[in-house]
């Protein structure tokens, strides 16, 4: 009675067992591969300018002003639209 359950442990050892403990060992080997623990490495040398580049104020005033000069102007617009919609509402109405 004892043998045959042995028998099977000893087949589930051989085949389900080693094959996983194998698939294990062979992931780990290429996990351990150079390739795949190595994820930096330096090119070349640091480029250093001798003269940074600085932010350029006058254009960035110059394109916030425009923008700001044309939305104002969109705004005017749309103002006087919605205006104009409530006064023609107002006059059917009556």
């Amino acid at each position: 009675v004892i043998f045959p359950q042995l028998k099977r442990d000893l087949l589930k050892l051989t085949t389900v067992d080693l094959i996983e403990l194998e698939e294990r060992k062979s992931l780990i080997k290429l996990s351990l591969q150079p390739h795949n623990f190595k994820n930096t490495k330096v090119i070349g040398k640091i480029m250093i300018s001798d003269y940074p580049i600085k932010p350029k104020k006058r254009l960035i005033v110059v394109v916030a002003f425009v923008t700001g000069l044309i939305l104002s102007i969109f705004l005017v617009f749309f103002m006087e639209f919605i205006r104009g919609a409530k006064e023609e509402d107002a006059k059917s109405s009556n």
